[in-house]
């Protein structure tokens, strides 16, 4: 089990399309920095939920197996979307 600290949250980053399931449409040149993911841990701290889906700037600490977890800065998130 992993346990972010300061403003860090975990995500396994997915395969990314031109349209997110609520209908945004994402052009080419901002997919370069741009990745979505699900967060799967999060700091004590944070705002953010565990099986959240987020948009989120590149800028990510680190991959490891066996998902190829990332750890990502709660400022490069930008969007939360919607389970609905």
């Amino acid at each position: 089990m992993i346990k972010p600290f300061n403003n860090l949250v975990a995500v396994i980053p997915s395969e990314e399309g031109n349209i997110t399931k609520s209908g945004l449409y994402i052009p080419d040149s901002a997919k370069e920095n741009q990745k979505r993911g699900k967060i799967i841990a999060v700091n004590e701290k944070s705002s953010l939920n565990v099986d959240d889906e987020i948009l989120y700037l590149d800028g990510s600490y680190g991959s490891w197996s066996p998902d190829n977890c990332v750890l990502v800065p709660e400022d490069r998130i930008f969007a939360i979307l919607n389970k609905d």
